[in-house]
Protein backbone atom coordinates (compact mmCIF):
# COMPACT_ATOMS: atom_id res chain seq x y z
CA UNK A 1 0.00 0.00 0.00
CA UNK A 2 3.04 2.44 0.92
CA UNK A 3 4.05 2.08 -2.40
CA UNK A 4 0.94 2.67 -4.05
CA UNK A 5 0.91 5.48 -1.35
CA UNK A 6 4.30 6.99 -2.93
CA UNK A 7 3.09 6.56 -6.29
CA UNK A 8 0.45 8.70 -6.18
CA UNK A 9 2.52 11.06 -4.37
CA UNK A 10 4.83 11.54 -7.62
CA UNK A 11 1.64 11.81 -9.91
CA UNK A 12 0.75 14.79 -7.34
CA UNK A 13 -2.63 12.96 -6.83
CA UNK A 14 -2.21 14.08 -2.98
CA UNK A 15 -5.80 13.21 -1.81
CA UNK A 16 -5.12 9.27 -3.42
CA UNK A 17 -1.52 9.33 -1.64
CA UNK A 18 -2.80 10.14 1.83
CA UNK A 19 -5.80 7.97 1.63
CA UNK A 20 -3.67 5.25 0.46
CA UNK A 21 -0.89 6.25 3.57
CA UNK A 22 -3.99 5.71 5.87
CA UNK A 23 -5.26 2.55 4.62
CA UNK A 24 -1.46 0.95 4.81
CA UNK A 25 -1.73 2.25 8.72
CA UNK A 26 -4.84 0.41 9.06
CA UNK A 27 -3.45 -3.14 7.36
CA UNK A 28 0.02 -2.53 9.00
CA UNK A 29 -2.32 -2.67 12.48
CA UNK A 30 -4.80 -5.62 11.61
CA UNK A 31 -1.58 -7.76 10.49
CA UNK A 32 0.69 -7.01 13.19
CA UNK A 33 3.53 -6.36 11.41
CA UNK A 34 5.06 -3.08 12.26
CA UNK A 35 7.59 -2.42 9.41
CA UNK A 36 5.05 -1.58 6.55
CA UNK A 37 2.66 0.99 9.16
CA UNK A 38 5.59 1.94 9.79
CA UNK A 39 6.75 3.36 6.42
CA UNK A 40 3.07 4.37 5.59
CA UNK A 41 2.83 6.82 8.97
CA UNK A 42 6.41 7.99 7.11
CA UNK A 43 5.23 8.46 3.96
CA UNK A 44 1.94 10.07 6.00
CA UNK A 45 4.14 12.58 7.72
CA UNK A 46 6.39 13.76 5.16
CA UNK A 47 2.37 14.21 2.65
CA UNK A 48 1.43 16.42 5.56
CA UNK A 49 4.33 18.68 6.16
CA UNK A 50 3.80 19.18 2.34
CA UNK A 51 0.29 19.99 3.16
CA UNK A 52 1.12 22.04 6.04
CA UNK A 53 -0.37 20.02 8.47
CA UNK A 54 2.37 20.08 10.96
CA UNK A 55 -0.03 18.60 14.14
CA UNK A 56 -0.87 15.73 11.88
CA UNK A 57 2.86 15.43 10.66
CA UNK A 58 3.98 15.85 14.26
CA UNK A 59 1.27 13.17 15.02
CA UNK A 60 2.77 10.38 12.31
CA UNK A 61 6.27 10.86 13.33
CA UNK A 62 5.57 10.71 17.39
CA UNK A 63 3.69 7.18 16.70
CA UNK A 64 6.63 6.37 14.65
CA UNK A 65 9.11 7.35 16.82
CA UNK A 66 7.66 5.29 19.25
CA UNK A 67 7.31 1.75 17.39
CA UNK A 68 10.92 2.29 16.14
CA UNK A 69 11.60 0.88 20.01
CA UNK A 70 9.94 -2.59 18.74
CA UNK A 71 11.57 -5.48 17.53
CA UNK A 72 12.12 -4.27 13.50
CA UNK A 73 13.91 -6.26 11.20
CA UNK A 74 15.39 -3.43 8.88
CA UNK A 75 15.25 -0.79 12.33
CA UNK A 76 18.43 1.15 10.62
CA UNK A 77 16.45 1.88 7.75
CA UNK A 78 13.72 3.00 8.97
CA UNK A 79 15.29 4.99 11.57
CA UNK A 80 17.08 6.52 8.35
CA UNK A 81 13.95 7.66 6.80
CA UNK A 82 12.84 8.69 10.59
CA UNK A 83 15.13 10.93 10.47
CA UNK A 84 14.41 12.48 7.14
CA UNK A 85 11.14 13.68 8.06
CA UNK A 86 11.60 14.70 11.05
CA UNK A 87 14.12 16.90 9.26
CA UNK A 88 11.32 18.04 6.90
CA UNK A 89 9.21 18.33 9.88
CA UNK A 90 11.54 20.32 11.89
CA UNK A 91 12.47 22.93 8.19
CA UNK A 92 8.49 23.44 8.54
CA UNK A 93 8.64 24.29 12.06
CA UNK A 94 11.20 26.78 11.67
CA UNK A 95 13.13 24.36 14.16
CA UNK A 96 16.07 24.42 11.39
CA UNK A 97 19.11 24.03 13.94
CA UNK A 98 17.82 20.46 14.25
CA UNK A 99 17.29 20.17 10.79
CA UNK A 100 20.65 21.14 10.11
CA UNK A 101 21.86 18.68 12.57
CA UNK A 102 20.02 15.61 11.07
CA UNK A 103 20.85 16.40 7.88
CA UNK A 104 24.55 15.92 8.69
CA UNK A 105 24.61 12.75 10.35
CA UNK A 106 21.83 11.55 7.31
CA UNK A 107 25.09 12.54 5.28
CA UNK A 108 27.55 10.51 6.73
CA UNK A 109 25.77 7.33 6.06
CA UNK A 110 26.98 7.05 2.76
CA UNK A 111 23.65 5.81 0.99
CA UNK A 112 23.14 7.92 -2.30
CA UNK A 113 19.75 8.52 -2.06
CA UNK A 114 19.79 9.03 1.91
CA UNK A 115 23.19 11.74 1.02
CA UNK A 116 21.33 13.07 -1.70
CA UNK A 117 18.24 13.96 0.74
CA UNK A 118 20.24 15.05 3.28
CA UNK A 119 22.01 17.59 1.41
CA UNK A 120 19.01 18.85 -0.91
CA UNK A 121 17.41 19.55 3.16
CA UNK A 122 20.51 20.92 4.55
CA UNK A 123 20.58 23.61 1.57
CA UNK A 124 17.26 24.57 3.01
CA UNK A 125 18.15 24.38 6.52
CA UNK A 126 20.94 26.62 5.55
CA UNK A 127 18.86 28.85 3.68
Amino acid sequence: MNVLAWVHREMADIEASVRLGLEGVRQGQEAKSPEPGMYSRLHLAGQYVALNELRLAEEQLSEAQRKLDENLHFKWRIAIRLDEEFASYWLATRRSEKSRRACRLRARTGEPHTVAQAYRLGALAYG
